[in-house]
């Protein structure tokens, strides 16, 4: 019964409906609208494709991801292949052999400079690991151990197989000069030099090896020898110069004594003295002896006469005796032969004591010469290896690809920059 009366409530005529208001759409239909929900969106939903068909539409591939796949094959995928097949296949094993050595002296291990045995300032001389570092990597060292071990020949054993890390066909020395840098690997650390040779045979390596450390040996042995021959110039210069100085000075010495006809004026100038202290003394006797005579005797009485005449006489003797050490006069008084004496005296006595300095350095540095100050010394021989060591096939491998990617993302990047700016 009472689906019946639904029913029926159900199938009513809409008579009423005409004249009953339209209900007002509440805030979620609104909001459909708004956001194309409604009649409107249903409509335009029709109209156009369905979601899923449009997003397969915008993923299919268009042309510039085909080009950026390609160039992803051809510039990263195919090079590294390409790389890691060759190191696998065709590189060629590397042998390394290494030495350490550092420079000692005499007076006991020291890290010092060349320039401060040698008589430079500390400053303004270059380390000795620093020496050997640039002599090792020079173009005169690779010249020499060309001519002496053939490097050409040994760096090019592999050439038909491995074109890549062999030396090359180019025959100008700064080649090989480059490709030396590049298998002699040379690093130093307070004072001590470390050097690794590369080469396709273990023996080959431990040769030129032998070969570094032999001719930075012959180097630390010709820096030390051309030092102590400049010590040795320079003290015998300096003794040369302190004799001849003496020599002038005892020649002046010399003439001053022939001009004066005097063999040390400073004696004549005591014995002066003495002969005019005595002269005095009796000068003062012969007055009290005057003034005694006149007390009882007359002026003209010969006692007192005579004895006048002899104090006159006496006065005469100092006065001449003085004038012989005043200064001034005609010729040259004994103060001024004794001046010029005294101060060729004092040059005299500077020039013998330059000159025994002169000596005793001259005689230090032949002593210090006849013994190496400095000389080097190998704490790691070169060794002589077992095994390949280089080249590292799966670094070299990572690392190609690495870099090649990265070379691409930077031109895939600049390339969608200029596509946008357009």
């Amino acid at each position: 019964m009472a689906k019946e009366m639904t029913k029926a409530k159900a199938n009513l005529p809409e008579a009423g409906d005409a004249a009953m208001p339209e209900p007002r759409p509440g805030p979620r239909a609104l909001r459909a609208e708004a956001a194309g929900q409604g009649q409107a969106g249903a409509l335009a939903r029709r109209a156009g494709p369905p979601r899923r068909q449009r997003l397969r539409a915008e993923a299919r591939f268009r042309t510039r991801h085909w080009l950026l796949l390609v160039s992803f094959f051809v510039l990263v995928v195919g090079p590294t292949v390409y790389a890691n097949w060759y190191l696998h296949t065709r590189a060629a094993d590397q042998y390394a052999s290494r030495l350490a050595f550092t420079i000692q002296s005499d007076d006991g291990p020291t890290l010092s400079s060349l320039g401060q045995i040698f008589g430079g300032t500390a400053t303004g001389a270059a380390d000795d690991a620093e020496i050997l570092y640039g002599f090792i990597q020079s173009q005169n060292l690779v010249e020499k151990l060309e001519y002496e071990l053939g490097l050409r020949e040994r760096f090019n054993r592999v050439m038909e197989t491995d074109w890549f890390f062999a030396l090359g066909d180019d025959p100008s020395i700064e080649a090989l000069t480059d490709y030396w840098k590049s298998m002699v690997i040379v690093s130093f650390s307070a004072g001590i030099v470390e050097v690794e040779v590369r080469s396709f045979e273990p023996h080959d390596s431990q040769e030129i090896a032998l070969a570094v450390l032999a001719e930075s040996t012959d180097l630390i042995n010709r820096l030390s020898a051309e030092a102590r021959e400049d010590a040795v110039r320079d003290a015998r210069l300096f003794l040369d110069e302190s004799a001849e100085r003496l020599r002038e000075v005892r020649l002046a010495i010399a003439a001053l004594r022939a001009a004066e006809q005097r063999v040390d004026p400073s004696l004549d100038v005591q014995a002066l003295m003495k002969r005019i202290g005595e002269l005095e003394a009796t000068l003062t006797e012969e007055q009290l002896r005057l003034d005694q005579l006149r007390q009882f005797a007359a002026d003209d009485d010969s006692r007192v006469v005579t004895t006048e005449r002899r104090i006159a006489s006496l006065e005469s003797a100092v006065a001449s005796e003085r004038a012989k050490l005043a200064s001034g006069g005609d010729g040259p008084t004994l103060s001024t032969a004794v001046g010029r004496f005294e101060e060729l005296t004092v040059d005299r006595e500077l020039a013998e004591q330059a000159y025994s300095v002169a000596l005793a350095s001259f005689e230090n540095a032949k002593a210090e010469a006849r013994r190496q100050q400095r000389y080097l010394s190998a704490h790691v021989s070169p060794t002589l290896s077992e095994k390949p060591e280089y080249p590292q096939r799966y670094l070299l491998g990572a690392l190609t690809g690495l870099f090649l990617f990265m070379g691409w993302v930077v031109l895939v990047m600049i390339g969608y920059n200029v596509k946008d700016r357009r």
